[in-house]
């Protein structure tokens, strides 16, 4: 989930440890190992595609002493190195080079330095989808419910709630909730508690202000 370069990688290329932002945060290998974080930096980070193109992305990087070097997934999107299908079984197989390259970087989490590529610089403006309600339950399947037709069925849900339930666009105004109050059901006899310590939030997410009006 974040972006993380080694120390010594860090200062053999003439960085040095005056150039970090110091963070305070605590962060977990994927086997529980502690992860020291020395502090962080904001980085662009540019590639070129095969297509000649060059592909970048602004993110915040960690630095510790015990990593060499990793790329979240968010930055992988970013950079067009894995697309929307990730980790499909054998979706890249089924697209050839010349398909791979025209495809368009599109995100399953939107990070605050890209969003929609067709937004307008300083407008809430994109060619996505308008947002709609999700549709009733269908009480008849198009096409039988079997291992053969995976493929069309998942097609058919994709462009089903395509306006709905797989619209991640954040220009797009989400659909008011219908029905009653949500309601608390506390135990009379509980003892009230304070806490007055705030959860800690990553830093890479602490820049991220609300993006609908």
């Amino acid at each position: 989930m974040s972006n993380l370069w080694g120390l010594k990688n860090f200062t053999d290329n003439g960085f040095s440890r005056s150039d970090l932002v110091h963070v305070n945060m605590d962060m977990r290998a994927a086997n529980k190992n502690p992860i020291n974080i020395i502090g962080a930096f904001k980085a662009l980070i540019k590639g070129k595609s095969p297509g000649g193109e060059i592909v970048s992305s602004t993110c915040l990087v960690y630095v510790s002493d015990c990593v060499n070097f990793f790329l979240s997934y968010d930055t992988m999107l970013d950079l067009g190195i894995v697309d929307r299908s990730f980790p499909t079984v054998g979706a890249c197989a089924q697209s050839t080079p010349d398909e791979l390259e025209t495809q368009e970087n599109q995100q399953y989490v939107r990070s605050i330095n890209s969003g929609c590529s067709s937004a307008q610089q300083g407008e809430h403006v994109c060619n996505c989808p308008q947002r709609e309600s999700i549709p009733q339950r269908p009480s008849l399947l198009p096409f039988a419910a079997i291992p053969e037709n995976n493929g069309k069925m998942r097609d058919w849900l994709l462009e089903r709630y395509s306006k709905s339930t797989f619209n991640t666009c954040p220009h797009r105004p989400l659909p008011c909730m219908t029905g009653p109050p949500v309601e608390m059901h506390v135990d009379e006899t509980a003892k009230p508690k304070t806490y007055h310590t705030a959860a800690p939030i990553p830093l890479h997410w602490q820049d991220q202000g609300p993006q609908r009006p």
